[in-house]
């Protein structure tokens, strides 16, 4: 009887280790093992361990950083510097890198993904990338990620850490495209409902993909600052290839930098030209307003002095004191109404 509880104790911490493992769908989200001309190999967590703490070929894991495991599994690599955990569990939001001993580690940004569909809500991407490994991790499912997992799949080439990192943020870029070719088809459908004058209903949708346009650039700018600081200055560990890569990807943002500054000020033009048109048509409707004051205040005055009701009003007893007081109440509208046209007001 005193052995039980022995027992049990030993199968309980069992349990907690192996609930606080590292593995699929417990903290790992997929990991890969990549080699030139050969399709991305699916590896299990002890395979992905081995080739991550060896340095050999090129491995990339991406992690759920939310889970309990997966924060373990960070702090448990004695080949990770320290600077890159902190990077993987930090919970900073703008774009940075930092050089690491033979590698980088920083934040990019994404977009958040549900149910296979971009959400556009800005979200976080941890990474840790040297020659041979790539570690990345988020707390919220990202579109990019998922794109560049496809495209890899697909039979796109990668030959180091770097380039691996690279093809993330030219998915990133893809997207953006796809997105800034949206926000152009929208603004040639305003432009074409303003020709007819009949863009009213859309300026919400307009105002909207301003909106998107603004986030999309101030997204591509920090990108572009990060990325041209580390060109600029690469890391010793670069080869040539790593560094010609980056620079198509810098090359791409700022082609569609370029196409989101158009959508940007076309936007911007059409949202003045709806408000010239708006404030035309609130004028107009106050001049006839106006007008119509113009015209109705003589012939309420003099309705008004009829409608005292006092003793002696002249005609009050007369057959055609009625027909008298209408031909006195239009007489100050007509004579109002000839005074405007002939003064060209009306």
């Amino acid at each position: 009887m005193k052995g039980q509880p022995v027992s049990h104790l030993r199968q309980t911490d069992d349990d907690i280790v192996a609930r606080y493992a590292l593995g699929h769908g417990q903290g790992l989200l997929f990991a890969y093992g990549l080699a030139p001309g050969e399709r991305p190999r699916e590896l299990t967590v002890p395979a992905a361990e081995e080739a991550l703490a060896s340095g050999s070929g090129l491995v990339w894991l991406h992690l759920d950083l939310t889970t309990t495991p997966a924060k373990r599994w960070i702090e448990a690599q004695p080949w990770l510097p320290a600077e890159a955990r902190d990077m993987l569990m930090s919970r900073e939001d703008r774009t940075q890198y930092q050089l690491v001993d033979h590698g980088l580690t920083g934040i990019l940004r994404d977009f958040h993904r549900e149910l296979e569909a971009v959400d556009w809500r800005v979200g976080q991407l941890h990474f840790y990338v040297d020659r041979h490994r790539l570690i990345t991790g988020r707390r919220h499912p990202l579109a990019g990620i998922d794109r560049a997992q496809q495209m890899l799949l697909r039979g796109c080439e990668v030959e180091s850490g770097p380039t691996l990192l690279a093809l993330i943020i030219e998915a990133l870029v893809d997207l953006l495209d796809e997105a800034s070719d949206k926000l152009g088809e929208e603004i040639e459908r305003v432009e074409d409902h303003l020709e007819r004058d009949e863009a009213q209903p859309l300026r919400t949708g307009l105002a909207e993909a301003r909106k998107r346009a603004i986030l999309f650039h101030r997204q591509i700018h920090g990108e572009r600052r990060v990325l041209g600081r580390l060109i600029a200055k690469p890391p010793a560990w670069f080869v040539e290839s790593d560094t010609l890569r980056l620079r198509d990807v810098i090359d791409h943002l700022a082609a569609t930098a370029e196409e989101l500054d158009t959508i940007e000020v076309r936007a911007k033009l059409l949202q003045d030209e709806l408000a010239a048109r708006l404030a035309e048509a609130t004028n107009r409707n106050l001049y006839l307003l106006s007008i119509l004051s113009a015209v109705i205040l003589p012939m309420t005055l003099v309705a008004g002095v009829f409608g005292m009701n006092f003793p002696g009003i002249p005609g009050g007893d007369s057959p055609v004191g009625f027909w008298a007081g209408t031909a006195l109440v239009v007489f100050p509208g007509l004579i109002t109404l000839i005074l405007l046209r002939l003064g060209k007001i009306l």
